[in-house]
């Protein structure tokens, strides 16, 4: 069987591609009628999960996955709207980088996973990279009327719900459910959500089809993408600490995406943004030794 980081190099770069083809997208698309669209694309290209799935657990456990669905869910349109406003080559880094935080701190008080010297170390190193990303992004983003701090705020609210949705993930892999009945029940919930979401908030989801129509290829994209990244993550999440893979893949997601979200968009300092790339995939190095 592959090692768990070699799975997670897949998820990745799924990953990577997959947030680029939405920063495309979203130039001239509302974040959150889009992020709904994408997660029924999502659900249904999950339903080729079914026949590998199993159902042997007990309705606490359902509950359980349906609360992670919500966090999903927040996660999504929290993320969409700070791709939507700002540089992928920043926001992608942030999106990705601080959760490696709050990820290390739950699974330490909840989880009781425990880390060595030198992998602490490689995640302060981590979240160091992260903190310049974040003074360069505020620096770049925030304007008289004080954009740049609703920004700030958006991220960590982004981060702390992705890392919650992390940790329980864990817990229900540490519990016996495999990664994809994970995967296939998470996504039908997330599009129930969003479903659920946009009839409460904008009064219906004519939009949503209307979106799907206009934007059939990158949504399709994305969604299959989106299966396509989050089963090998659950894999690699349940053969090793959450306080370790989620690092990790934060990190070659941050690579994929400097590297060509930030040529294909234009973005500047790409070689600087380059460098504290490659000081991120040498933290991981050392994270999983």
């Amino acid at each position: 069987m592959l090692q768990w980081y070699y799975i997670i190099i897949v998820s990745g770069v799924f990953m990577g591609v997959s947030t680029v083809v939405e920063k495309y997208a979203l130039k001239a698309e509302h974040a959150t009628t889009y992020t709904a669209a994408f997660t029924i694309i999502a659900a249904l290209a999950a339903l080729v999960l079914t026949p590998f799935s199993t159902f042997n657990f007990g309705i606490a456990t359902l509950a359980i996955i349906y609360v992670a669905s919500l966090l999903v869910a927040a996660s999504y349109i929290l993320i969409a709207k700070v791709y939507r406003h700002g540089n992928i080559s920043v926001s992608s880094a942030l999106t990705n980088s601080m959760p490696s935080l709050f990820v290390v701190l739950l699974s330490f008080v909840f989880l009781g996973e425990r880390l060595k010297d030198l992998q602490y170390a490689s995640i302060a190193v981590m979240i160091l990279a992260s903190y310049v990303f974040l003074t360069r992004y505020n620096r770049d983003q925030t304007d008289a009327k004080g954009r740049g701090v609703r920004y700030a705020d958006t991220l960590i609210a982004a981060s702390l719900v992705t890392a919650v949705g992390y940790v329980i993930v864990k817990y229900l892999l540490n519990s016996g459910i495999s990664p994809i009945t994970y995967v296939l029940l998470s996504q039908i919930f997330v599009a129930f959500n969003m479903l659920i979401y946009m009839a409460v908030r904008f009064g219906g989801v004519k939009e949503i089809s209307h979106n799907i129509k206009r934007n059939a290829g990158p949504l399709v994209a994305i969604g299959v993408m989106t299966v396509a990244y989050r089963v090998p993550l659950y894999i690699s999440l349940s053969a090793t600490e959450a306080s370790v893979a989620v690092p990790v893949l934060n990190a070659i997601f941050i690579i994929v995406t400097v590297m060509i979200g930030g040529f294909l968009f234009k973005e500047g300092n790409i070689m600087k943004k380059l460098a504290l790339s490659a000081v991120l995939v040498a933290a991981s190095y050392f994270l999983v030794l």
